[in-house]
C-alpha cells in the first residue's frame, strides 16, 4: 500500500514537470482572475459571513506590478492578470489566512477562508537550533483552550484572548504574556530558564483523538503519532530525539520510520515490494523510541488503525503499542499463530523495563512495548470488534 501511494505521487510529480512550462510561463495570456472571502471560525474552517472592503494583494511570480484589490459588499473580487499570481491578505490587516496560487490555467481563487486575527512572528533570540523550527511554541489561552505552533509563525484571533506564551528548544525555555489587542506582528523572545524546571501546559484531545503522555527521558511511542498537528514536545532533532527499529536490518535508526522508509525504497524497491504488508503494518501499529528531557504530550489519532488488517509480527523482536481494540484483552487472547517467546513494557516514568504477562489484559491506549516471536505471525486488533455482515 505504501508503495503505491510513493508509485502515485511519483507519476504525478513526472506529470506535473512536463506540464508546468504551460502552466507557469511568463508573462502568459492577459487573462481576468476571481474569487471571494470569508470569515471562517474554529477549526472546522465553517462560514461565519462574506468579507466586503477587504483589502488582498496579487504577487506575480513573473515580476508584474498589481495594485491592490479590494472586495465588494459580497466579499467578491477581480482583476486582470499575466502569468502565474498568488492572492493573499495584505500585510497589517485584520484577519489572516493563507495564499491561493493561481497557475497561467486557473482563473479561480475560489472561496478565500480567512480568521480574524494575528499571524505573529515568533524571533527567538538565543535558541540552539539554526534551521525552523526554532522552538515548539505554546499558548494557553483564556478562551480555556491550548494551542500548539511550530515553525516561525504563531496566530491569534480574538475569541482566544489573552494567553500565556511557553517556547522551549528542549533545552531552554521562554515563559510571558501576549495580547492581542496590544501585541505586534513580531515578538522578540529569549530562552532563559531551564526547560526541566518548568510544567508545560496541558492539551485537550479532540474528540475521536487520544492524548499520550511523553515522561522524561526515554519512551516507546506509536510512529503513527509523529508529527501530529497538536503536541507540545519537540522533534527538531530526531538524531537526538528519535530511534526507530527497522525489521528489515534488525537495527536501530536515528529517524522517523515513514521517513526512513520512504528514502530506503527508492534504491530498494524489489525489498520493499515483497515486504509492503509488513512496511504498512510497522508504520500504522509500529512504536519507535523517543526521548524528551521534559515531560510533553502529543495528540494522537491513531484509534483510525483499528480499522486496519492485523498487525503483522516477524521473527525476532517486534515495537508495538496498544491500539484502543487491545485495551483488555491479553496479548495470549489477541495473538491468532503467534508462539510468544517474551513481551515488555517500557515503563517512561521510572526508566525501566517491565515484563508482560501474556495473560494479563493489557493497559492503556498508546503504551508501547516490544514482542519477541519465534515465528511470524499477527495480533489481531480488532478481536473485541462485533461479527460481520453475511455472505
Amino acid at each position: 500500500m505504501r508503495k503505491i501511494i510513493i508509485t502515485l505521487l511519483s507519476l504525478l510529480l513526472i506529470i506535473s514537470l512536463v506540464s508546468a512550462d504551460e502552466l507557469n510561463d511568463c508573462p502568459g495570456l492577459t487573462r481576468t482572475i476571481e474569487g471571494s472571502l470569508f470569515l471562517t471560525k474554529d477549526d472546522t474552517g465553517s462560514i461565519v459571513k462574506p468579507l466586503s472592503g477587504v483589502k488582498l494583494e496579487i504577487q506575480s511570480s513573473c515580476g508584474n506590478t498589481y495594485n491592490n484589490m479590494i472586495t465588494n459588499s459580497e466579499g467578491k473580487f477581480s482583476a486582470q492578470v499575466q502569468g502565474p499570481v498568488s492572492v493573499c491578505i495584505s500585510n497589517g490587516s485584520a484577519y489572516f489566512g493563507v495564499c491561493h496560487y493561481l497557475h497561467n490555467k486557473n482563473n479561480l481563487a475560489g472561496q478565500m477562508r480567512v480568521k480574524e486575527g494575528k499571524e505573529i512572528t515568533i524571533n527567538v533570540l538565543n535558541s540552539q537550533f539554526n534551521r525552523y523550527p526554532k522552538t515548539i511554541n505554546i499558548l494557553q489561552c483564556s478562551d480555556g483552550k491550548t494551542y500548539t505552533f511550530t515553525g516561525l509563525k504563531i496566530y491569534l484571533t480574538k475569541e482566544m484572548g489573552v494567553c500565556s506564551l511557553v517556547a522551549h528548544d528542549n533545552k531552554k525555555a521562554y515563559m510571558g504574556q501576549i495580547d492581542i489587542e496590544t501585541v505586534g506582528n513580531q515578538i522578540d523572545i529569549e530562552l532563559n530558564q531551564k526547560v526541566n524546571t518548568i510544567d508545560l501546559p496541558s492539551l485537550q484531545a479532540p474528540s475521536g483523538e487520544s492524548s499520550i503522555t511523553m515522561h522524561k527521558g526515554w519512551n516507546l511511542m506509536p510512529n503513527s503519532a509523529f508529527g501530529g498537528k497538536l503536541s507540545t514536545c519537540l522533534y527538531n532533532s530526531e538524531r537526538d530525539n528519535l530511534f526507530s527499529y527497522d525489521f528489515l536490518t534488525k537495527e536501530y535508526i536515528p529517524s522517523n520510520l515513514e521517513s526512513y522508509y520512504e528514502h530506503y525504497c527508492d534504491t530498494n524497491a524489489v525489498q520493499c515490494n515483497n515486504n509492503k504488508n509488513q512496511l504498512v503494518t510497522e508504520l500504522q501499529f509500529g512504536s519507535s523510541w523517543f526521548y524528551t528531557p521534559v515531560s510533553c504530550q502529543m495528540i494522537s489519532d491513531s484509534t483510525h488503525n483499528d480499522e486496519a488488517d492485523s498487525s503483522l509480527l516477524t521473527t525476532g523482536w517486534n515495537f508495538r503499542y496498544i491500539t484502543k481494540n487491545m485495551v483488555g484483552n491479553s496479548l495470549e487472547q489477541i495473538s491468532e499463530n503467534c508462539n510468544i517467546i517474551s513481551a515488555y513494557y517500557f515503563d517512561s516514568v521510572s526508566q525501566s523495563w517491565q515484563n508482560i504477562d501474556l495473560n494479563q489484559p493489557l493497559g492503556s491506549f498508546g503504551k508501547g512495548f516490544i514482542v519477541k516471536v519465534s515465528n511470524s505471525c499477527s495480533l489481531s486488533s480488532s478481536s473485541g470488534g462485533p461479527p460481520s455482515f453475511p455472505s
